[in-house]
């Protein structure tokens, strides 16, 4: 309540001026407000703009690169699987494919963070505060490492089954079910 009572007193102060005007000059001073607001913000609508294109062609520049590259490392993949299906197998071709797999892994792992270095140079300092505290919502929802997951379940592609907490209960340890974040029948 303290925090709204100035503007409670600036509305109080206000008022009278409001209530002597006619239908006619009020209309005439809310069109005048409306372009006060359009034109101040008018030159963030432009930046947003802007920003938004770049952020477009980014993303389908790297777009189109992950698929280039996720494609390739299917192949290398498939290789290295091939290989050690052989019959015989070939140490040092094996071994290179490892290689190899790595190698495009490593390289996909630097382009996603010259993605991230890129979207950062286009945004504003405000724009990566909250962007940072929409991740760490998003982690603490998911249960990513980062966020806090105290007795709620992770589903996702790696989990096999309920995960338990070990909580301590005096000198004995208590295994519980936690409650699952999704409706399941596990």
């Amino acid at each position: 309540m303290r925090e709204i009572q100035p503007w409670v007193e600036k509305v109080k102060a206000a008022y009278p001026k409001v209530s002597a005007l006619s239908n006619d000059e009020l209309r005439a001073h809310s069109a005048s407000l409306m372009k006060q607001i359009a034109d101040f913000i008018a030159s963030d609508e432009a930046h947003i703009v802007e920003q938004k294109a770049k952020l477009e062609a980014l993303e389908k520049s790297q777009r189109d690169s992950m698929k280039n590259a996720r494609g390739k490392l299917r192949e290398a993949m498939d290789r290295q699987m091939k290989l050690m299906q052989a019959e015989k197998i070939n140490e040092a071709e094996v071994m290179a494919s490892v290689d190899e797999v790595f190698e495009l892994r490593r390289s996909m792992a630097k382009e996603q963070m010259k993605r991230i270095i890129n979207v950062k140079s286009i945004l504003t300092p405000e724009q990566i505060k909250k962007a940072h505290e929409q991740m760490a919502a998003f982690r603490d929802r998911q249960g990513r490492p980062g966020g806090d997951v105290k007795g709620k379940m992770r589903h996702n592609a790696g989990d096999r089954g309920h995960r338990r907490n070990i909580q301590r209960d005096g000198d004995r340890a208590k295994a519980e079910k936690p409650e699952c974040k999704k409706d399941c029948d596990k």
